[in-house]
């Protein structure tokens, strides 16, 4: 009877030994899978506040190349005009001309002012919202180049909270007809839903298309703005698109979270 104590009582403990050794290594593996959990976020973001840099650089070296290009040259003219004005040897009709010459440069630089600021930060998002941004995103459009942007909303509410929310999706949807018109896409329906502190956003083009799971295709500038704004905002995005069926998206955004 006694060694069928001492028996049991070694079996429960080389049991109780293997179950916290077992326990040990559960538990080990869970920690390396959380601290490789916590390395991938940290990687995740260091790249997305990379990508963000990034295209804050591009952005900046864009509006250095308009304002040099087209605000320094126009400038420049104007200052020839105005040396052109000193001369005592100009006569009245020859300065007649370079005063309208000079006038109408100045009014192109003043438009061109106008449309780099509009580029920055449009006034009519800042005054009327995402919807009425998009609107005139989409007359300019559909005035200006055979691309047709069918545009459709409806809202309980013109705005939301945060100008920086409307302004990242404003980007996002730029972004997305920018890379539309680049691959000959001929239409495009855009579709924003506003309702109960939720915007949707429904995005197809009549494009090539591509398939979005290609690594090729993840790593594009384009591509990258997009998620990076996203990301900025707390909203999501679905990429639906496909080879032969257009670029496609969903962008969600919940105004409660």
């Amino acid at each position: 009877m006694t060694l069928y104590i001492i028996v049991g009582t070694m079996v429960i403990l080389v049991l109780v030994a293997l179950f916290i050794m077992l326990f040990g290594i559960s538990r080990k593996r869970l920690l390396q899978a959380e601290t490789q959990r916590q390395k991938l976020i940290i990687q995740h973001q260091s790249a997305l506040i990379q990508n963000n840099l990034q295209t804050q650089e591009e952005e900046r070296r864009r509006l250095a190349a308009n304002l040099h290009d087209d605000i320094g040259s126009k400038l420049n003219v104007i200052k020839l005009f105005a040396h052109q004005f000193r001369s005592r040897d100009i006569t009245n009709d020859r300065r007649e001309q370079l005063a309208r010459e000079m006038m109408s440069t100045l009014q192109k630089t003043i438009d061109t002012t106008r449309s780099i600021s509009h580029q920055l930060y449009p006034p009519t998002l800042e005054n009327f919202g995402l919807i009425a941004a998009v609107k005139e995103l989409s007359d300019d459009i559909n005035d200006s180049s055979s691309l047709d942007l069918d545009f459709q909303y409806h809202y309980d509410e013109q705005r939301v909270d945060s100008v920086d929310v409307e302004l990242n999706l404003l980007r996002v949807l730029q972004e997305c007809i920018q890379n539309s018109i680049k691959y000959g896409a001929s239409l495009i329906e855009l579709v924003i839903e506003y309702k109960n502190k939720t915007i949707d956003i429904r995005y197809v083009d009549n494009g090539p298309g591509y398939d979005p799971t290609t690594p090729d295709n993840q790593k594009g500038m384009g591509i990258q703005n997009i998620h990076n704004r996203i990301a900025l905002i707390n909203a999501t995005i679905k990429n639906l698109s496909a080879i032969n069926q257009g670029a496609r998206y969903r962008i969600h955004f919940n105004q409660k979270s």
